[in-house]
Order: C-alpha cells, then sequence, then structure tokens
C-alpha cells in the first residue's frame, strides 16, 4: 500500500504524524493533516486507546449496502463472524470531510466530534448533495445537518433533513424539511425513528397543494424498511 508522512512524534505511548496519504499520491484514498495515537500494552502487546486527527480527507463507495475505502480497508480489522460492535476506543475528530459515491449520486460528508464510540461519543455531521436518484425520485441540493450521540454502544441521531426540491414522476415537492429522530441498535443492523415532515408545496398533473405538513414513523433493517405517513 502506497502512504507517505512525516513522523513529528515517536513516543512509547504516544506517536504523531503529518502531512498523511494513503494510496495514488494523484487520488489518495486518505488524507491528514496530523494523526496522533495514544498506545496502551496488554497481555498481548500494545494496542491503541486513543485516535486525534485534523484535517482528515476520505474518498469511499457505496454499493451492495457495504462502504469500500480503498486501501484504507487493508488497515481496518479482519472480519471475525462476531456480531459487529462499536469498539472501545476514545476518538477526536477535527475538520473529517469523506467524499461517498453512491448509485444514487454522490454525497459529501463533514464530521466533527469526540468521546468514547462505545459510550460516550457527541458529534455533529454535515451532508450535502448536489442530486440524487433513488428509487426513481430526484432530488435537487439535498443537504442534512445533523447531531450524533452514542450511548451504550447504541447512536442517537437528531436534526434536519432538507433538499430544494424533490420529483417522483409526475409528482413535484418543493422546499421539503424533515426534523428526524433515529435510533440504532448495538449492531447497527436495526433501526427506527420519526420524522416531522413539511413540504412548502406539492404540484402534480390533479393539482397544486400548499404547506402539506405530516408525520413518518418507521423501522427497518438491512433487509427493508417500512413505516407510516400520515399527512395534514
Amino acid at each position: 500500500m502506497a502512504a507517505r508522512y512525516r513522523i513529528a512524534r515517536l513516543g512509547v505511548y504516544d506517536q504523531r504524524i503529518e502531512n498523511l496519504v494513503l494510496g495514488d499520491p494523484r487520488a489518495p484514498d486518505l488524507t491528514a493533516r496530523w494523526v496522533e495515537l495514544h498506545l496502551g500494552i496488554g497481555s498481548r502487546g500494545p494496542y491503541v486507546t486513543r485516535v486525534r486527527a485534523g484535517g482528515v480527507r476520505l474518498r469511499g463507495r457505496l454499493a451492495d449496502g457495504r462502504v469500500t475505502l480503498g486501501s484504507v480497508d487493508r488497515l481496518l480489522p479482519t472480519p471475525t463472524g462476531a456480531p459487529f460492535t462499536l469498539p472501545d476506543l476514545d476518538v477526536d475528530l477535527s475538520d473529517a470531510r469523506m467524499r461517498l459515491e453512491t448509485g444514487a449520486g454522490t454525497i459529501g460528508l463533514a464530521l466533527d466530534g469526540s468521546g468514547m464510540l462505545a459510550d460516550g461519543f457527541h458529534g455533529r455531521l454535515a451532508a450535502a448533495s448536489g442530486a440524487l436518484d433513488i428509487a426513481g425520485c430526484q432530488s435537487e441540493r439535498g443537504r442534512a445537518s445533523l447531531e450524533i450521540a452514542i450511548v451504550k454502544r447504541r447512536p442517537k441521531i437528531d436534526g434536519v433533513v432538507q433538499a430544494d426540491r424533490v420529483r417522483c414522476g409526475t409528482v413535484f415537492a418543493e422546499a421539503p424539511r424533515a426534523p428526524v429522530k433515529v435510533r440504532l441498535s448495538p449492531q447497527l443492523d436495526r433501526w427506527a425513528g420519526q420524522a416531522a415532515l413539511e413540504l412548502a408545496s406539492t404540484t402534480a398533473p390533479a393539482g397544486r397543494l400548499e404547506r402539506i405538513r405530516g408525520q413518518v414513523d418507521f423501522a427497518g433493517t438491512a433487509g427493508g424498511t417500512t413505516g407510516r405517513l400520515d399527512l395534514h
């Protein structure tokens, strides 16, 4: 794996590297202005207890329900077959961004946060997309501002998701906006939540409606999500 970096500090328990570049220098999978690793010593040798990083830039691809990170995947732990669980790792991320390519379009993500991933992490996640095509519906200038908190390995997500416009066939929704609350299982394989839907207007061949509001309740797994929509 191609990698370039400068060692700024190398100690028994603390290490700092700067100007990190992983992957092809012309189109790297990961860059970071700086990364600090704090180590502990156990019966099986040294292990990472804390990661701090600033100015992170990451490229990823979502396909078939799985996120791949290029050459960064080689650094991830080998799957053991055991159910996924968030690690007992203290993280502190500043100015971390990701370009995620999906079958629906490209999404930009920005994350700042700190705390134990297993219990106590708090962060702010922003997302933006120019255009997305999901299940036959197209959105324009989608964006989200979300607060993330992890309590006893259960992530909680609260915030607002909105777009300039959404089109599904001959139906157009202007300025959709939805404050959302989502709760995930410790294995991140189940979720449930609510969204308070607001639409400036909806236009269809049958006519036009102004200022629509509604409530969406949903729950799901990787196999699918179902829910209930009430409009008024």
